[in-house]
This record gives C-alpha cells, sequence and structure tokens, in this order.
C-alpha cells in the first residue's frame, strides 16, 4: 500500500505507515522527528512543481493558502537502489485529527515509471551512484531555465579529491569508491533537493547549488572543504586526501555556468 507521512506545520515527520520501511528501507521509528529537509540527500530527481510545493512546508515566508501537489519523486533508498515514487502532499492542518501536511507515496518504479527509472539510472556512476558529468549539464541547463530574474544565485563548487584514484592500487580494490562514498555522504546534510552531487572526473566531484545568497556558497564552499579534508577509516585504513576548491558563481544570469556544465 501507499507509505504515508505526516509533517507538522514546521516540517517535522511526526507520524510514518509501516509502509514507509518497504518504499524507503529504513524503520518509520527512526525517522519520527526528522525535518524534510534533511531527506534531500536521497533524493535524485524530482517533479519541479513537487518540489516547489514540498519546499514551501516549514518556510515562515511561504504564501498563504492550503499546499496541494502530486508528482512523481525519484529516490536512491537506503539499500542504494533508486526507485521512482507516485508523491502527492496535502495540507491538512485544519484537521484536528491530523493537524499538518499529509504526504502519501506509491512505489511504481515496476509499472509505469520504468523507462524514467531507466533513464535516471542511466544519469548515475555505476561505481559511487553520484550524478555524471552528464547529468550535472542537464541540471545546470534545467536551473538556468528556471531561475529567470530570481535575486538568488546558482553556483558550482569543484573539489579535486588529489590522489584519490591511486587508492586501489596502495591499499586494495574498491577503496578510491568507497572513500568517495563516504565523502560525499558527508557533504549531503548541506544540500537541498534542488542540488546536486556529481562525479565529473576520477578525482573530481562536483556540487551545484541552486536558490542561495553569495554570502551562503562561499560559506558552504569552506564547510565542505572541511568535511572532505578530515580522515575517513576505510577497512582499518586512515585515509587523508589534499584537497582543492574552486567555486563559479553567477547571479541573475548563469551564462557561464553553461560553460561549467560542460
Amino acid at each position: 500500500g501507499d507509505a504515508i507521512g505526516v509533517l507538522d506545520s514546521e516540517g517535522r515527520l511526526q507520524f510514518a505507515s509501516s509502509a514507509v520501511s518497504s518504499v524507503l528501507g529504513v524503520e518509520p521509528s527512526r525517522l519520527i522527528g526528522r525535518h524534510i529537509r534533511e531527506f534531500s540527500g536521497t533524493i535524485v530527481d524530482v517533479d519541479r512543481g513537487l518540489w516547489a510545493a514540498l519546499a514551501q512546508i516549514g518556510r515562515p515566508d511561504r504564501p498563504s493558502g492550503p499546499i496541494e501537489r502530486s508528482g512523481e519523486l525519484v529516490i536512491r533508498a537506503a539499500g542504494g537502489e533508486v526507485r521512482v515514487l507516485d508523491v502527492s502532499v496535502r495540507d491538512e492542518r485544519d484537521v484536528e485529527a491530523i493537524g499538518g501536511f499529509v504526504i502519501a507515496a506509491r512505489d511504481v518504479t515496476g509499472q509505469r515509471a520504468h523507462e524514467r527509472s531507466t533513464a535516471v539510472i542511466a544519469q548515475l556512476d555505476p561505481e559511487t551512484g553520484l550524478a555524471t558529468r552528464v547529468a550535472l549539464g542537464r541540471r545546470v541547463l534545467q536551473v538556468v531555465q528556471d531561475l529567470g530574474s530570481s535575486s538568488d544565485v546558482v553556483a558550482v563548487i569543484a573539489v579535486e579529491l588529489a590522489g584519490i584514484s591511486t587508492l586501489d592500487e596502495r591499499l586494495h580494490a574498491g577503496a578510491a569508491n568507497r572513500t568517495m562514498i563516504e565523502l560525499t555522504r558527508r557533504v549531503r546534510p548541506m544540500l537541498t533537493p534542488r542540488d546536486l552531487i556529481a562525479r565529473v572526473g576520477r578525482d573530481t566531484i562536483a556540487v551545484l547549488l541552486v536558490d542561495r545568497h553569495a554570502p551562503q556558497v562561499h560559506d558552504l564552499a569552506v564547510s565542505i572543504r572541511k568535511v572532505v579534508s578530515d580522515p575517513v577509516v576505510i577497512r582499518g585504513a586512515q585515509i587523508r586526501l589534499h584537497t582543492s576548491v574552486g567555486m563559479a558563481i553567477d547571479h541573475p544570469r548563469p551564462h557561464h555556468l553553461r560553460g561549467v556544465a560542460s
């Protein structure tokens, strides 16, 4: 059946049905109290209208009026598999027995969304599950079209993880991929569902940031460099990489980012 969740007015999960475990691969009790933004790291792709509705939940400056929207959400479940969900969100804060936003999700990966799921999987790096360079380029172009005359900036932070590709030879097979997966896992809590982490080279990742102010981008770049510079332990071996960080920021006409994407 459908997985059902209820968010309070601030965007924190107050209820999760038992079906959530089969959809997300996580026990519902582990999710209670978490904010909707904390799930951003699991999102691979999302319908624009649905994301606009979800992003309004918990925001003090959100437009007045009820929120009601449906669309497709592509996620990476706890086990790593990509799933396509048919999701709806309804504003039921005026219903005394509910008092929040109701989100219903049905797993449709093996049904009508099969072709879309296959297309999304093709945009994922098979070794790390990160988005590919092609996926990053497509997302940048989409953001350019959506940004319009917004006062927010769009940015790409490139992070070179010097020597990561040599870890397989120095340690053991798979060490490089395991290290990249762990380092990017540290970055995901800083991001929103509209952001994207991509592997754009053997030693390089890129982080696309959307709907930020310029000072936020600079602060995030510093935070990202810090977490990926901290040591990581893979099969008992402590690994510390030298990192280099570069940024491309544009606003409100991100035409330069087209070149970054390519």
